[in-house]
């Protein structure tokens, strides 16, 4: 038996096909003023979650890119102050040079000492140096700065000579900061931004607190340069100590270009090249973003020219069926005429 089918239900079909026409038409208007082929999950489930994970790992690259940043902040910053430090003690060595000359009388040295001092003093502030409100050579104490004026030398000397200058080696002064710049095995790749500022800078601060002292006349303990200054030290006899002066400036220069070649220039070294493995990074992740956001924007983005050709479609059509309703409900009351 052939079922029939009502006129009800004849139009019920038409409002439904236009009701369809009018959805696809909103959906295809939708996609020309966003820009966007999928603008919520239920447009394409499959497609919206593509578009999650994709957005997912561009967050997380941003996210090491910022680590990354920062991080090039307080290497940057050391390196400066490393650079700084490499004048101090160059111009600190030149100065021993000449003194070191036997043709230099004492008195031409205490002189010399007065520049001395000053480099001492702006090593010291290097040494102090910080980024964004912490000491970038403090390790994990950031109370207060690491290099603190001490208990003056316990002799003659008066003024910038009797003066000592020491770390003073807090709780977590030698702490290692470290910063991830990438995922991978062990928790990912990890960078250090500090390094612990006696072994940077303490060789160069007491070979610069050495040879101000030798210049201006006084002579530093141990003698024998086996441990840091002690804070004792008597005064050069001259002319009788003389040749003892000249001894302690020589040996200074040793001590300031030890310091230089070894703990400066290594530390420089090391921060060269961890910069240069964080830009190394950087360029990878900035590669990887750029395809991840192209993935994601071939899935997440509408063709503008073929969303007009769908929207144009979808309108012609929608109109089509528009008219063809109106002509079969006039034809439907023509049978009751």
């Amino acid at each position: 038996m052939t079922a029939r089918v009502t006129d009800r239900q004849f139009n019920q079909r038409f409002i439904d096909q236009i009701a369809i026409k009018r959805d696809a038409l909103a959906a295809a208007s939708n996609q020309m003023s966003s820009g966007k082929r999928v603008t919520k999950g239920s447009d394409d489930p499959v497609r919206s979650g593509t578009i999650v994970q994709l957005n997912r790992v561009v967050q997380n690259i941003d996210s090491y890119q910022e680590r990354i940043a920062t991080a090039r902040g307080y290497l940057e910053s050391e390196e400066g102050a490393l650079n700084s430090a490499q004048t101090i003690v160059l111009r600190a060595k030149e100065i021993a040079s000449t003194g070191a000359n036997e043709v230099v009388s004492s008195e031409d040295r205490k002189n010399m000492a007065t520049e001395v001092f000053q480099l001492r003093d702006a090593l010291v502030k290097v040494a102090n140096t910080s980024y964004r409100g912490i000491y970038v050579f403090g390790g994990a104490d950031n109370g207060d700065e690491p290099v603190d004026q001490t208990t003056p030398y316990t002799n003659p000397a008066t003024g910038e000579a009797s003066l000592r200058y020491v770390f003073d080696k807090e709780a977590g002064y030698d702490v290692e900061r470290s910063v991830t710049i990438n995922e991978g095995v062990n928790g990912g790749e990890k960078v250090r931004i500090n390094t612990s500022g006696p072994k940077v800078f303490e060789n160069a601060l007491y070979a610069l607190d050495r040879l101000g002292r030798a210049l201006d006349g006084y002579r530093t303990e141990p003698e024998d340069l086996s441990g840091p200054p002690t804070g004792l030290g008597a005064a050069f006899n001259f002319p009788t100590d003389y040749g003892e002066q000249t001894q302690d400036i020589q040996e200074s220069i040793d001590l300031i270009e030890n310091a230089r070649s070894v703990d400066l220039a290594g530390e420089l070294t090391s921060v060269g090249s961890r910069l240069g493995r964080m830009d190394q990074v950087n360029s990878l992740l900035d590669s990887v973003k750029v395809n991840t956001e192209t993935a994601r924007s071939g899935i997440e983005n509408v063709d503008i020219f073929e969303a007009a050709s769908n929207f144009t479609a979808l309108q012609t059509s929608l109109q089509a069926l528009l008219a063809s309703s109106a002509q079969i409900n006039n034809m439907s009351l023509m049978n009751y005429l």
